[in-house]
């Protein structure tokens, strides 16, 4: 059983490959899910497992504080069946090469995070600990508000 799935940059249109996501070996024995990778044609080998983990790293580090969902295959063709509006990083080396810039800064990327979104999720953990669904205490500094 596999299906496969994709990185979408909901703020820039850029999309990760991610290959299937499988539960089952190639003899058909169960294993736990993962990321199967796919084939880059212009290096000839499929991008999996580290090389994949190395993209994914990159692509999250490279649009930290913008909207990110993993879709499925049928999601893309809906919302773009052209293929003219989507941004694919089909190689390697497009999404290796880029540059990180600028460079991750906590306190920066911190006042970057929209008024909104903050809101959002404290709404959400307000209701999930009001449901009493909460699951763990963590120890640390709480966030504060937004310097905008």
């Amino acid at each position: 059983m596999s299906y496969t799935y994709h990185l979408l940059c909901v703020d820039t249109l850029e999309v990760l490959h991610l290959g299937k996501f499988a539960c089952l070996d190639e003899k058909g024995a169960p294993i736990p899910w993962k990321a199967t990778g796919w084939l880059d044609h212009s290096v000839g080998h499929r991008i999996e497992d580290e090389e994949l983990r190395g993209m994914i790293e990159k692509f999250l580090i490279l649009r930290r504080g913008k909207e990110l969902r993993v879709v499925p295959d049928m999601f893309l063709d809906e919302i773009d069946p052209t293929g003219e509006a989507l941004h694919h990083l089909d190689r390697l080396a497009e999404v290796m090469e880029q540059k990180v810039d600028p460079e991750p800064d906590t306190y920066d990327d911190l006042r970057r995070i929209p008024a909104e979104f903050t809101d959002r999720v404290r709404r959400a953990c307000a209701t999930t600990v009001a449901n009493g669904k909460g699951k763990s205490v963590r120890s640390g500094t709480p966030v504060p508000g937004n310097v905008d």
